[in-house]
């Protein structure tokens, strides 16, 4: 089993990643992240390999202010 922080942390970037409209390569050098990994993580998350809510996983004052975001 991975780590579900670390999980947590790549389903969040696949997650703003395609929102953003970039590509992995654009999206990575503008965070500094590994493209491998962004890649890597996208197909995982894509495949169903792995399933977390990074939403969950948030420290509880983050949480409040993103109830706060339209939609949400």
């Amino acid at each position: 089993m991975r780590n579900r922080g670390t999980q947590a942390f790549w389903a969040m970037h696949v997650e703003a990643m395609n929102w953003s409209g970039m590509g992995v390569r654009e999206y990575a050098a503008a965070l500094s992240l590994s493209p491998y990994a962004l890649r890597k993580w996208r197909d995982r998350l894509d495949d169903g390999g792995v399933e977390i809510d990074w939403r969950a996983h948030l420290h509880p004052s983050a949480a409040r202010s993103l109830a706060l975001v339209p939609g949400n």
